[in-house]
């Protein structure tokens, strides 16, 4: 992979990359999707992205006020060659504010899609929510539209994410804080309609402390409206950067 930046405005860049992945997609069951046995063997993925982001915030961690919005789009195939074909575009937004007694508050907005041009969509560039940066009443990768045969997750063609928290100081000067948050997305096949009662949820809290090891994170996540074969409840756990 290849990639540049440039300075475009005040606090704004726009990022350019060129990839070249030469995957191999094996082992695959007999009894999995008929979407992803079709894709077994190689699948090469020529894919310029570009980027543009403006970044306000005053702390890349401990965040009081700014925001963060971007807009990247991934072009693969076409005169790019290869056997992927797609175009992907994603939209992120996040905005942070100071509230009282020291609190922040943070509001967080993703959408996505991708479409065929020219070829196919690797499984693993469509859209799979779950985990600490997404709804955290699931596992990474275990929102997605199943497969009605197989119940195998395929992924979605476009995706939403709504994320909403409440961060207050434990331990200010140590970099220790406490999180209350909200979250609600779902990812979506082409025809499927985006609704409210579609999202999924979760509500619960954590802590997080910006380390001499880096930001560490641990919370807690409760899914208000499970349904069948889902989790009530999840720990989560990770080193690194927010959303």
């Amino acid at each position: 992979r290849t990639s540049l930046s440039y300075p475009v405005w005040d606090y704004t860049r726009l990022y350019l990359s060129y990839t070249y992945d030469d995957a191999e997609i094996s082992d695959v069951s007999d009894f999995a999707a008929e979407v992803i046995k079709d894709q077994e063997g190689k699948i090469v993925t020529s894919a310029l992205s570009s980027t543009l982001r403006r970044d306000t915030k005053d702390h890349q961690f401990l965040t009081t006020r700014g925001s963060d919005n971007s807009l990247t789009v991934d072009h693969a195939g076409g005169i790019l060659g290869g056997d992927a074909g797609f175009i992907k575009a994603v939209f992120n937004s996040s905005w942070y504010f100071p509230l009282f007694w020291d609190c922040v508050g943070f509001l967080h907005g993703k959408a996505g899609y991708v479409t065929e041009n020219d070829g196919e969509i690797p499984i693993y560039e469509r859209f799979y929510l779950g985990g600490i940066n997404s709804i955290r009443s699931f596992s990474s990768g275990d929102v997605s539209p199943r497969d009605p045969e197989t119940n195998d997750r395929i992924g979605g063609d476009k995706m939403v994410l709504f994320n909403a928290e409440f961060l207050f100081p434990l331990i200010e000067k140590q970099g220790v804080r406490g999180v209350l948050f909200f979250d609600a997305g779902n990812s979506y096949l082409e025809d499927d309609s985006i609704t409210l009662d579609s999202l999924k949820l979760a509500i619960g809290g954590g802590i997080r402390w910006y380390s001499p090891m880096g930001p560490l994170r641990l919370e807690w996540g409760y899914n208000p409206k499970r349904e069948k074969g889902e989790d009530q409840s999840k720990w989560q756990f990770s080193m690194g950067v927010f959303f």
